[in-house]
């Protein structure tokens, strides 16, 4: 009785690891997608009346978040029911579907099979409840407005209410399909008729258009779909955000403020002190969105409680613990940093002297610079307000070795300290290691545009503010591969402006020159853009 019982338990065991679906290990790997071998209804049916669809594959699928891949257009109320079923998937709906109506059914990775995962190849299924199928589509892509790097993810939706500039707000879309890795997007199977289109980066993901850090796109015209022709929607955040503080920092007599948005005339006053002087030197970040102070307080002042201003408006109140232990012993000394590397300075640049705490006093006696055994002269200048950054200037020449020699006393900062002797030695490039740009930018537009040139990273060397037919020239340029960047000025601010969609007001167009410049040594390259046919091409 007893081996009977074992050999029973013995034998269930065995059948369980053999009804088990696990990847087999070794051999050659999979890569074969599943493939829907059979359907009820088949795709692309008509005058289907029934609750519930069956999909078969071609081999064992598992299904991974299919509530948040699977997309069903028009919506409905509530999502169906999902089903695995070995080889066989059934998708019952919940609510009652409308009749005469195309419905269309992406899984989009929900989908895949046992090994490797292998998404389903087919991802869409499409039916009518009506004796028609809708076919009309509209494809394009979708960018960011400033850089026009295409966006993935983003929501691209249709709406039937023309009329209802707040539809997006209040109620889901019609239509709607995402944008794949490279921003494109395709909306099929479209009735006939015209529509609102919008792209969304749906933060919430109830497809509404209700969050301040949600970016959105428009189209300022009605759309009608059709087989010819992409629509690109750019896509931007709406500067209607509350500014707060994201972070602060006390340390070694620096307050360091980081703001959620461009801070234009950041102000802080102390609220628990009657500081008279001037006691502090302010520095804003290129973005605006940071701000540094140097504070200069009494000794026996123990707390600061600041309230902090974006212009007239009180964003928050800060309290400053002065007399924090500080996670660094403070050096006697300032720090200074100069852009010689490698013992190397480019030919056409000035020598820049850099500190970490504003500098108020500068001896330039105490300052030598060398050209083999001899002095030489030089100018020495800073264009800040914090004197933090110095440019040392003089006409270099070609491949020739200088030093400079900075003492004691030459430089001395916010809180008295100055620095150790400082020796740079350098060697200069030669003039043929450098090119040069020339642009003839022709328009017969009257606008003001904003002229960027871009390294390969999309970094800013150089911004020139132009107006009509310009022409121009980048000299000393290092061979590299550069880009052209432009920014229509509509507001003549000097700066990109975004769009705001309730105000019917598009973001400021950028243009890009279509190719990636390449400067080489000893050349000039000759660049034609021509404004007019790009913006017609549009």
């Amino acid at each position: 009785m007893k081996q009977s019982a074992l050999y029973l338990l013995f034998v269930l065991i065995l059948f369980a690891s053999c009804a088990q679906k696990v990847a087999p290990e070794g051999g050659i790997r999979d890569t074969e997608s599943p493939k829907i071998v059979a359907s009820d209804p088949k795709n692309f049916s008509t005058d289907f009346k029934e609750q519930k669809i069956k999909l078969v594959f071609s081999e064992y699928v598992q299904l991974r978040s299919i509530q948040n891949q699977f997309i069903i257009s028009p919506p409905v109320n509530e999502l169906p029911k999902f089903k695995l079923n070995g080889k066989t998937l059934t998708v019952t709906f919940v609510d009652t579907l409308k009749e005469n109506t195309t419905y269309n059914l992406n899984f989009g990775n929900a989908i895949g099979d046992l090994t490797e995962n292998n998404i389903l190849d087919s991802n869409i299924f499409v039916f009518s409840t009506g004796k028609l199928l809708d076919s009309l589509r509209i494809t394009g892509t979708v960018k960011d407005a400033f850089s026009l790097a295409p966006e993935k993810d983003i929501w691209v939706m249709l709406y039937k209410e023309t009329h209802d500039d707040s539809i997006v707000t209040k109620k889901k879309p019609y239509y709607f399909t995402k944008t794949n890795e490279q921003g494109q997007y395709e909306l099929n199977y479209l009735a006939q008729g015209n529509y609102k289109i919008f792209a969304l980066s749906d933060k919430n993901s109830n497809y509404l258009f209700d969050l301040p850090n949600e970016k959105i796109g428009f189209h300022s015209d009605l759309v009608t779909p059709n087989d010819s022709g992409k629509m690109e929607l750019l896509l931007f955040l709406e500067d209607r955000e509350k500014q707060f503080i994201k972070k602060h920092s006390y340390e070694n007599n620096q307050l360091t403020i980081v703001f959620n948005l461009p801070n234009k005339i950041p102000k802080i006053t102390p609220l628990n002190a009657n500081l008279e002087n001037e006691w502090y030197i302010e520095e804003l970040s290129q973005k605006q969105d940071s701000a540094m102070y140097w504070v200069t307080l009494p000794e026996d002042q123990d707390s600061l409680i600041l309230q902090v201003l974006d212009g007239e408006t009180v964003i928050d109140t800060l309290e400053i613990n002065l007399h924090q232990p500080d996670k660094k012993v403070p050096s006697p000394f300032i720090a200074l940093t100069t852009n010689v590397s490698s013992n190397f300075l480019h030919l056409f640049d000035s020598l820049r002297i850099s500190f970490k705490t504003p500098v108020v006093a500068i001896n330039k006696d105490s300052i030598q610079l060398m050209e083999s055994e001899s002095i030489i002269p030089f100018t020495i200048a800073s264009k800040e307000s914090t004197k933090r950054n110095f440019s040392l200037t003089h006409s270099w020449k070609e491949d020739t070795e200088y030093t400079l020699t900075i003492f004691p006393g030459a430089f001395k900062d916010l809180y008295n300290k100055t620095h150790d002797t400082v020796n740079v030695t350098f060697k200069t490039g030669f003039w043929d290691q450098y090119g040069a740009m020339t642009i003839n930018i022709n328009t017969s537009s009257e606008e003001k545009y904003i002229l960027e040139l871009l390294n390969e990273q999309n970094a800013i060397l150089k911004t020139v503010y132009i107006k009509n037919k310009t022409n121009l020239k980048f000299n000393h340029l290092l061979p590299a591969k550069y880009k052209l960047k432009l920014i229509l000025d509509s507001d003549n601010n000097q700066q990109w402006s975004t769009g705001n969609y309730f105000e019917k007001k598009q973001p400021e167009k950028v243009l890009f020159y279509p190719e990636l410049i390449q400067i080489r040594r000893g050349f000039e390259s000759d660049i034609k853009w021509n404004l007019d046919v790009e913006t017609s091409q549009e």
